[in-house]
């Protein structure tokens, strides 16, 4: 049980003169989640349990724990293996027509790219939307919605930058404009407060590997009651799409099926129990401290971070600094980016470099000491290369 954020570091097990900043990239698996996952994991190695109940209990209940971080209900819910899967379930979903286009921003991770050009095949076009060297704005998308715009999917939190998107004012002009809006929620989800109902999104897909800090082929995605009624098709189905007598199989051919109701109708094949097992964990962790309380902690940081950049010789601040526009993510160059991102590793401060630039991810795990390390590093740097 946790006793806030001051707590969470403890859950990790982290080797002494480390710095992980580099949750954007990959998150570090708490302690009680890697429990959780070898637990149900030795079952399997038994022959005399069936756990068949209990693993269809934990996706029940990752269901649940995934709406409460989002406000959702857990009908809205449908787990997946990837943020990659519920985009596609978005872009298969959405009734598009040959020449109906959705918009996307320039500036996008590819995962939020692909599942849409996929659709040029059918006729639909997707249009990017040049933030020109700058960064979004819910008024250059309303400039860019066309009579054929269909959709329009963003990232909730810009994968190189950081850059939160407004996400209220894009979901009221879609509103407005009576178009989809689908959401790229993998950056951000975990340690940016989200409230999906604010924001009047269609579909939200994320997966468990970065913020959530959960094993890889973990995700789930969000599909709005009010359009699940009206998806009269699915882009794929597999047996578990259907209800059958409960989770009584010992009679299950020639027994009528019915679809299952809400978002899980969308979910494909047998998922990966044991990496849900360790989803539900890092789930029920994040929730107990509170996203609000880790996203206060990480406001603090990220301070401290901006404003030790800001005395550095030869920084360049790529992010948005406009507090309504931070996340968990800073980056900033110099002369030499790449190079100071191998000075860095060897320091022991993990970080990124993307898009010419150091990407620093801060979370609720990390305090003060990790900010000062790659300061002190990088200011190291700059005295060495002058």
């Amino acid at each position: 049980m946790s006793n806030g954020v001051a707590s969470l570091r403890s859950e990790l097990t982290l080797p002494d003169g480390v710095a992980y900043l580099n949750w954007a990239s990959q998150g570090i698996i708490p302690n009680g989640s890697l429990d959780a996952m070898m637990s149900l994991l030795r079952l399997r190695g038994r022959t005399d349990v069936d756990i068949a109940e209990r693993e269809f209990e934990g996706a029940d209940r990752a269901r649940s724990l995934a709406a409460r971080l989002i406000g959702a209900s857990a009908a809205e819910i449908c787990l997946t293996t990837s943020t990659s899967v519920g985009l596609n379930i978005a872009a298969q979903a959405i009734p598009f027509k040959p020449a109906d286009e959705v918009l996307l921003l320039d500036a996008e991770f590819p995962a939020n790219v692909v599942p849409w050009r996929n659709l040029e095949r059918r006729g639909v076009k997707v249009r990017t939307v040049s933030v020109a060297g700058g960064f979004p704005s819910p008024e250059l998308l309303d400039a860019q919605v066309g009579p054929r715009t269909k959709a329009i999917s963003v990232s909730f939190v810009q994968f190189h930058d950081g850059f939160r998107n407004d996400l209220a004012a894009i979901g009221s002009i879609c509103r407005k404009r009576g178009i989809y809006f689908v959401v790229d929620a993998m950056q951000g989800l975990g340690v940016c407060p989200f409230r999906v109902k604010e924001i009047d999104a269609h579909f939200v897909a994320t997966g468990g590997t970065k913020w959530l800090v959960s094993p890889y082929g973990t995700g789930f995605c969000y599909i709005r009651q009010d359009i699940l009624d009206r998806i009269n098709w699915l882009p794929a189905q597999g047996w578990l799409a259907f209800e059958y007598l409960g989770h009584d199989f010992s009679r299950i051919i020639n027994v009528e099926r019915r679809l299952m109701p809400g978002a899980r109708r969308f979910e494909v094949g047998t998922l990966p129990w044991h990496d849900f097992a360790g989803f539900d964990a890092s789930l029920k962790l994040l929730l107990e401290v509170g996203v609000e309380a880790i996203y206060a902690h990480v406001a603090r940081l990220y301070d401290r971070l901006a404003e030790g950049l800001s005395t550095i010789d030869g920084v360049t601040v790529k992010s948005c600094l406009e507090r309504p526009a931070r996340s968990g993510i800073l980056s900033f160059s110099v002369s030499d980016t790449a190079g100071l991102c191998e000075f860095l590793l060897s320091k022991g401060v993990f970080i990124s470099h993307r898009e010419g630039a150091i990407r620093v991810a801060i979370h609720g795990f990390n305090n003060e000491e990790d900010i000062d390390r790659l300061l002190a590093a990088t200011e190291s740097f700059g005295k060495a290369e002058g």
